[in-house]
């Protein structure tokens, strides 16, 4: 009998110790609604199942060091407060008597700092219009894969690029003057259901630039008047000419300017397919100089030049119709010229001969003609009578 009623004793005497032991083991809670927190935040812990009255001091612990310490004030719980300062706060935490040898379960609390991101250009600063310009938003952290998002913080342009690792490459496929400013960025992730985002990153400005190719310049003569002399082409004078300027086809629309400097003029004509002709009907000795180009146009109401060409050297020369003319003339007029000479060379050498008949005593005889006379004394012949 004895021996059943020590055995009913030491079974209660068990449970009743393994109640007990139970009471005395705490349990832990985190009051705030996420685990992984910022820098600056307060997180509230709650400490429970204190039953046994000796412990009055209960302690927090972080990764097993006593960090905080609370009088329970004979109440079953207690809450602590804990402001976050740093990444040294990240960890696990369990709470009990800080005399006691019973703990709670641990919960872990995240700290995330995103620092600044770095922005960077991968092309130049200055980017020509209709062009691609590259961007680079790197970040260094422990949390990966996010998203970053390259924005302007006084335009309309954002966009985002999710990458698993710490960088993400931005590129503007064609840029114009709406892509014209300061360009930042930055950086978000997700930690425990919750989101983050870093700091903007410092800012970077990009610059549309329109660059003109230099324009060409050429001249022809559409009649036929173009002659290439050794300083360049030489126009007859009289004849017509054009000056042609023309360009690649960067833009459309736009004009041209041309530039001669023997008068300190320009003419402008609106671009035709990317040129202009200038039409001079009849070349002068006052159109002879150096003549360039110059393209202009207008993109998104702001206007652009280009370099102006090399001159080109324009000589006009004399016509050759005067002095063809001329020689005409007097081929003609010799032709005309020649028959009165042999006329006046043979009427003198008849007068000579008349005359050398005369002073010699030579008649015409019977029978003799004036001709036979003259032929006696042209060949020098006597004949006896």
């Amino acid at each position: 009998m004895s021996m059943a009623v020590l055995a009913v004793v030491s079974v209660f005497c068990l449970c009743v110790t393994s109640v007990a032991g139970q009471s005395y083991r705490p349990y832990i809670l985190l009051s705030s609604p996420y685990s992984a927190v910022s820098p600056g935040e307060t997180v509230r812990i709650m400490c429970g199942g204190i039953y046994d009255r000796q412990y009055k001091d209960v302690c927090l612990y972080r990764n097993g060091s006593s960090i905080m310490r609370q009088y329970s004030y004979y109440s079953s719980s207690v809450t602590f407060t804990r402001f976050i300062v740093d990444v040294s706060d990240t960890g696990s935490y369990t709470c009990g008597p800080c005399s006691g040898f019973y703990k709670s379960r641990s919960i872990s609390i995240t700290v995330v700092v995103l620092q600044k991101p770095s922005l960077s250009l991968e092309t130049s600063r200055e980017v020509p219009w209709g062009q691609s310009a590259q961007m680079r938003c790197s970040i260094s952290t422990q949390h990966q894969g996010g998203t970053f998002t390259l924005q302007q913080p006084n335009g309309s342009f954002t966009e985002t690029v999710e990458d698993t690792g710490t960088s993400a490459n931005f590129t503007i496929p064609q840029v114009d003057f709406t892509h014209e400013g300061a360009f930042d960025c930055q950086y978000q992730t997700r930690v425990s259901r919750r989101n983050f985002t870093s700091p903007q990153s410092d800012t970077i400005s990009l610059s549309v630039i329109v660059v003109l190719v230099q324009p060409n310049i050429s001249l022809s003569a559409p009649d036929g008047g173009l002659f290439w002399g050794p300083q360049g082409p030489e126009v007859t004078r009289g004849h017509s000419l054009s000056l042609i300027c023309s360009t690649e086809p960067q833009h459309q629309g736009g004009s041209f300017h041309l530039i001669f400097d023997g008068s300190n003029s320009t003419r402008t004509q609106l671009a035709i397919n990317h040129s202009a002709s200038f039409y001079i009907p009849e070349a002068d000795y006052s159109h002879q100089g150096n003549y360039s180009c110059v393209y202009e146009v207008t993109v998104s109401s702001r206007t652009f030049k280009s370099r102006q060409t090399a001159p080109l050297t324009v000589i006009v020369r004399a016509s050759l119709a005067p002095i063809i003319a001329s020689g005409v003339i007097s081929g003609l007029f010799l032709l005309l010229l020649i028959p009165v000479i042999l006329y006046l060379v043979k009427k003198k050498m008849n007068t000579v001969a008349q005359s050398s008949a005369n002073r010699y005593g030579f008649h015409n005889g019977a029978g003799e003609t004036h001709e036979e006379v003259e032929n006696i004394y042209s060949y020098g012949v006597l004949e006896e009578d």
